[in-house]
């Protein structure tokens, strides 16, 4: 479990990023650089994530004193400049990388995590993550079939490591441009994941999100991994609803892969080779 700071005087955002990270990691967040620093000196913080504009001192300045008191923790910044040279500087200056507003949860989810297991290497990152998710989660067991706590152990591991969101494009042929075409996906994560396969948890909160539970046609998934985003093509052979007796109950869809660019493909195994 990492533990995050998120600064940004913007509580949508707050909220959407503290949410995004709640489930797998330690969140706090705040509105202002001042505040930033008092938490900074009260807590390890694994990464921040600084809006550059913000009221009092700036996120760039917030970024000089984290770089100067905390060197270790790396900073990803907010910005809504898109310019190759702006964000050249923000590198220069200390940054480990940036999000361009508006961004997409994936795109938040994957240059955080990335960013945390940048400089110990993802592989043993995710192995590590997974082994103290395994220690703090596992209920005790009172029978002595040690086969049997190596199968729970491994199943455990698999399902805490290969929480990943991913985006898929819901079917509709109305979708007559990329951009309507973006505005109709669903975002979601992942519950068990293999070489061949992937479980996957849909949020059932609204009309269109229903409208893919039971779809039998072929799936367009964007995949977060730690080191970057794959594109997967998968068919649906099941689904489940969760959580019915909940007012905000999802869906489970398990999901053969049918589809991964070659390149993409290596990077999709070597990921998987880790949880095990």
């Amino acid at each position: 479990m990492a533990t995050i700071l998120v600064v940004d005087d913007d509580e949508i955002i707050r909220d959407v990023l503290c949410e995004l990270f709640s489930g797998e990691h330690l969140c706090h967040a705040t509105a202002t650089a001042e505040q930033a620093l008092t938490l900074l000196e009260a807590v390890e913080y694994d990464i921040a994530v600084l809006d550059i504009s913000l009221p009092g001192m700036s996120g760039l300045e917030l970024l000089g004193h984290i770089r100067q008191r905390w060197p270790k923790t790396p900073v990803i910044i907010i910005t809504g400049i898109d310019y190759h040279e702006y964000v050249g500087d923000l590198i220069r200056m200390g940054a480990s990388d940036y999000l361009v507003k508006p961004f997409g949860l994936q795109e938040a989810h994957g240059k955080v995590t990335g960013a945390m297991v940048k400089d110990e290497g993802w592989l043993e990152a995710v192995k590590e993550s997974a082994n103290r998710a395994l220690q703090q989660g596992r209920p005790a067991v009172q029978s002595s079939d040690k086969a049997a706590d190596r199968r729970f152990a491994a199943r455990h591991k698999t399902h805490r490591a290969a929480r990943l969101l991913f985006t898929v494009a819901l079917p509709d042929l109305e979708a007559s441009s990329p951009s309507k075409a973006e505005s109709l996906s669903v975002v979601g994560h992942t519950r068990d994941i293999s070489k061949t396969g992937l479980s996957l948890v849909v949020p059932g909160l609204h009309i269109r999100d229903s409208e893919l539970f039971g779809n039998e046609s072929s799936l367009q998934l964007t995949l977060s991994l730690p080191t970057g985003i794959v594109d997967i093509e998968a068919t649906p052979v099941r689904y489940e609803w969760l959580d019915e007796q909940s007012e905000n109950k999802s869906y489970l869809i398990g999901a053969r892969i049918t589809g991964i660019r070659e390149d993409e493909r290596a990077r999709f195994d070597e990921y998987v080779s880790a949880l095990s």
